[in-house]
């Protein structure tokens, strides 16, 4: 059962700890391992910790509304068996990557409108 909670959540729980950690807790400039790293963001202090905080608030938004069908799914396809639950899994594992994805596309967007 460990690993299907793990399958269903894994992608919900890191993007809630992440967002919460860049959204109240940027890292600094120099930090090389952390944080929303892309050319635009690292224009200047400036833009690095808009695009922190907006990934942030983003990837927390993002993360909770992910929670529900992982959620959902775990508890209603529990009871059908494995093939079930792989089926169902690997479709909300492609849904949730592709939210990941797209909160990059917002993010740059945000950062083009706003420097």
């Amino acid at each position: 059962m460990l690993f299907w909670i793990f399958g269903f959540f894994a992608i919900p729980v890191v993007l809630l700890l992440g967002g919460y950690l860049m959204a109240n807790h940027p890292t600094q400039r120099s930090n090389a391992l952390c944080g929303y790293r892309t050319e635009r963001s690292l224009q200047s202090e400036e833009t690095w910790y808009f695009a922190q905080d907006y990934c942030g608030h983003l990837w927390l938004k993002v993360g909770g509304i992910l929670l529900i069908p992982s959620f959902l799914s775990l508890a209603l396809l529990r009871s059908r068996g494995e093939h079930a639950l792989s089926i169902a899994m690997l479709v909300l594992i492609r849904l949730q990557m592709v939210a990941l994805f797209l909160s990059i596309v917002k993010v740059e967007s945000a950062l083009k409108a706003n420097f």
